[in-house]
């Protein structure tokens, strides 16, 4: 919005240079309630001298002869409105692509916060929850072009980032002569938005600088994030991964790009009338092609060949080194019985571990073990294996 059209900066400079508040509550009846009106009040030159057609078209409007005090302040207002009216036009015809986005009266920037805090209760408003200057410009500016654009998290800047981050980079663009000329250009200003909780803080601002420019309400925003979040959360169904950030900010993307094509040239904020963008919101939240992108997708297969080709086949062993099987050990076996071969012969009511998860040495209790005199040995406990008994004796020795 430029300073024609605001509101805010009409009263509060018709107040700075001495007007009363009757006297502008008068304007505003009448319908003189911002610059531009007052520039286009009447057809006359305001740089002639002569004043009488502004004074005779404020009297037709507001029904009362303004005074001598008021017809002061109201000269000086309306050389300011013609002024602006003149920068106005010289910046349309003046523009090229790259060109910083038009900035909105402080004014009137104050006064749609004030309201907005006073509408939002229970909503932090603090320098890294508040939305950049900058942020709600580029909205401000969807509006005036008829055209909404996406706007991605990373863009969704707060105060905090704008304080400490606004820097100028010189421009160099071709006027409408054709010479060179070098302007500021602001540099794109970016968050972080790497951790969930990030991320949700970008959405958020770009929830109340939608709702600040009139385009959206914060609570059907905050209706869509919410369920961007609860697809990250949600289990998925067995065999499926969880639904990833990714594929949440595509499906953010593709509503705001289906937005975008329905609204082209209707954006227009009307008071008294919900936000243009709400009803779109609520038609396009849960649509099947905008929740497909926010499908958990299949898991991959842990089983089976690699996707490279099948297995390869693995080494023999060299014959000269025979391989020994664990726990084989002629030595202290002298009948080569090896620990498979006493498992499947364990005799009856007798259990190889003890009930705390302990394995019990099965040649401790055949007698062959090499340490047999010992409380236990590598192979396990030297305990008596029958179900119930653990006595410090060999199976074949104990009276049970």
């Amino acid at each position: 919005m430029s300073g024609l059209e605001s509101k805010a900066s009409f009263k509060e400079r018709a107040l700075e240079i001495g007007a009363t508040v009757a006297f502008v509550t008068t304007l505003e009846t009448a319908g003189i309630d911002c610059f531009g009106k007052l520039a286009f009040v009447c057809s006359a030159n305001p740089y002639s001298g002569d004043d009488t057609p502004l004074k005779t078209a404020v009297t037709t409007l507001t029904g009362a002869e303004p005074s001598v005090a008021e017809m002061m302040v109201l000269r000086r207002l309306w050389f300011e409105a013609n002024a602006y009216a003149l920068a106005d036009l010289k910046s349309l015809t003046d523009v090229s692509p790259g060109d910083a986005v038009k900035s909105m009266p402080l004014a009137e920037r104050m006064a749609r916060l004030q309201r907005q805090k006073d509408r939002l209760q229970g909503v932090i408003f603090d320098v890294h929850h508040e939305p950049s200057h900058h942020l709600v410009d580029r909205v401000q500016a969807m509006i005036d072009e008829g055209v909404l654009t996406y706007l991605e998290p990373g863009r969704c800047t707060s105060r905090s980032h704008e304080v400490q981050s606004d820097k100028e980079a010189m421009h160099i663009k071709f006027d409408g002569s054709g010479n060179l000329k070098v302007t500021k250009k602001d540099s794109e200003l970016q968050c972080d938005t790497s951790g969930e909780l990030q991320l949700r803080m970008a959405l958020t601002r770009r929830s109340l600088a939608f709702d600040l420019a009139g385009l959206a309400s914060f609570s059907v925003q905050e209706l869509w994030h919410s369920h961007l979040v609860t697809a990250l959360l949600k289990t998925p169904p067995a065999g499926h991964k969880f639904v990833t950030v990714q594929q949440v900010l595509t499906a953010d993307k593709e509503l705001w790009l289906q937005m975008s094509q329905v609204t082209r040239g209707k954006l227009k904020v009307t008071v008294g009338q919900d936000p243009p963008l709400d009803a779109e919101f609520k038609r396009l939240m849960y649509a099947a092609e905008i929740a497909c992108y926010m499908t958990p997708l299949p898991a991959p297969k842990t089983a089976g060949p690699p996707a490279g080709g099948p297995p390869k086949a693995q080494p023999k062993p060299s014959p000269s080194r025979p391989t020994k099987r664990k726990f084989d050990n002629d030595k202290s076996n002298p009948k080569g019985e090896s620990i498979k071969q006493m498992l499947n012969n364990l005799p009856k009511d007798c259990s190889s571990k003890l009930a705390n998860g302990r394995f019990i040495c099965l040649k401790f209790n055949k007698g062959t073990c090499p340490n047999q005199k010992q409380d236990k040995c590598k192979f396990g406990v030297h305990v008596c294996y029958r179900n119930n008994c653990g006595k410090n004796v060999p199976y074949i020795e104990c009276n049970h």
